[in-house]
Formats: C-alpha cells, structure tokens, sequence
C-alpha cells in the first residue's frame, strides 16, 4: 500500500507540472485540489469508521487540530507549487523528499538528541542538492529555492502531524486539514491571481488527478498502511516517491537529468535512507 502510495504522490509531480505549463495559476490549483480531496476524504471516512457518526468524527478538538496542520500544509504545498513552474517535476521529487532528513533535524529545536544517522544523511543532502541545483556559475534555480524551503514547512508538517494525529481520527483530520488548505489559498487566488472557469478547465485532468488520487485515495493508504508498518520502514519507502517523479517525468515528458544531476539524485535518495536507519546499541 506504500509504494502504490508513492507511485500517486510520484506521478503526481508530473500533473502539477502540467498544470503550470497550462497556465493554471499556483493558488488556483491548490484550492482547487485540495477541496476535491477533502471532499474525497470525508466520503471515505464512513468507510473506515463504521457505526461512528460525523459529529464524533468532526468534533472540536479535530476540527482545531486540522485547521492548524492545514495552515502548516498550505506553506508547503503552495511554495512547493510556485517552484513547479520553474523547474521540473522529476528535480522537484528529490528536493522535496529532503522533508525526510529535515524531521530528525527538528529535535534540535525540541531539545531533543538527533539519531547518530541524521549527521551522515545531512552530509550526503547538502552534497546532493549542491550537484543537483548548482550551477557551475554558483546560481540555484528560483523554482528549486521554493522547493527546498517547502521541504522544511513539510518536514513541520509532519511534525504536527505527529502531535495531533495520536487523539484524532486520522481522516476526519485530513479532511478538515484540506479545506482549510483551500479556504486559505482561495484567498490568496482571488487577490494575487485572476481565476475563472476556462481556466481551471484547462487544468482539469491535473487537479482531478491530484485531487482524487494524490490527496483523498493516497492519504487513505497511507493512513491504513502505517497502522500495520514501522514508521522507520515506512518513511525509508516512501522516499520512493522521488524515483517515480523522475521516471513519470521521463516517460511523459522525455525529462530527463544530466550526469551532474543524475549524482546529485542519487546523493539525495541515499540521504533520505542513511537518516532512517535504525540505531543499534552495542552490548
């Protein structure tokens, strides 16, 4: 269920590429997407919690909690989409899956001691990224700026996560974390952008891609599949997600990375590994 999981949020890359090269406004695509998939969610939510009704489901206290990882959400999704009309998709999922050493670099904040593998991992992202945004003129890509730094919002996203999701029910807070993600980017769309039916028709197959699939039917698995999986095993898959953006962004769009990139990604996927492994005490 992970790696079918991967393979949405992957593929996914490419469509929000797409829909910038239509001309779907960053903002415009986010709120769109991201209602569809809160709605996808809460139609799935009876599925999972049966006999519960949606007045436990969506109580206060979730409704709270996913308003606040939703604001968090939105930071990374909208600088992560921004970046996309820059660069491509398959450089997209390396940098974004640096979310992964960015998490254990989090307890330095929370006064915690980071495992012994975060340090080697973070040698092996800096060295990556160098190689895959770096130009030989010592210039980064505005689209891969964005995208880095929407690698740390969604590394805090997950810690939010990690705070809220043990008292509330896991769907019921996706969903509530999505609308709020639209509501918040619908403000942005209305005041920086000029949206309108035409377009988003334009973009339709792209947010209705990402919408269902990437948000309501990946989050779903993702959500059955780490109940029965340990969180290090899980997170060292899912940084599979970065492999199948480059291959969709090469067999869709023939996108494909020079030898100087080609290090820096597989610099990056060995990062996100090396700063999952388990710590082995010596007796």
């Amino acid at each position: 269920m992970i790696l079918i999981t991967t393979m949405i949020w992957g593929t996914a890359f490419v469509a929000q590429k797409a829909a910038m090269d239509a001309g779907v406004g960053p903002f415009t695509f986010i709120s769109v997407r991201f209602f569809i998939g809160g709605c996808v969610t809460m139609l799935a939510a009876p599925l999972f919690t049966r006999g519960i009704g949606f007045r436990v489901l969506f109580n206060v206290g979730t409704v709270k909690a996913g308003i606040i990882c939703g604001f968090v959400l939105f930071a990374g999704g909208s600088l992560q989409q921004v970046g996309m009309q820059y660069t491509t998709a398959g450089k997209a999922g390396f940098l974004t899956a640096l979310y992964v050493v960015f998490v254990p670099l989090a307890a330095l904040f929370l006064r915690r001691k980071p495992r012994i593998w975060v340090w080697p991992g973070m040698v092996l992202a800096v060295t990556g990224t160098y190689f895959l945004c770096v130009t030989e003129g010592f210039s980064i890509n505005p689209g891969d700026a964005y995208i880095i730094l929407s690698a740390v919002f969604f590394a805090g996203h997950i810690l939010v996560i990690d705070r809220f999701a043990p008292g509330h029910d896991g769907i019921a807070l996706s969903s509530v974390q999505f609308f709020t993600v639209s509501a918040v980017a619908a403000v942005f769309m209305l005041t920086t952008e000029t949206p309108s039916i035409s377009m988003i028709m334009t973009g339709a197959l792209p947010i209705l891609y990402t919408g269902v699939m990437s948000s309501g039917v990946a989050y779903t698995l993702q959500v059955k599949a780490q109940k029965i999986t340990a969180p290090a095993v899980a997170a060292i898959l899912f940084s599979m997600e970065s492999v199948f953006a480059a291959l969709a962004d090469y067999l869709i769009n023939r996108q494909g990375f020079s030898e100087r990139e080609l290090i820096g990604c597989v610099l990056v996927l060995s990062a996100v590994v090396v700063s999952q492994l388990p710590d082995y005490k010596i007796k």
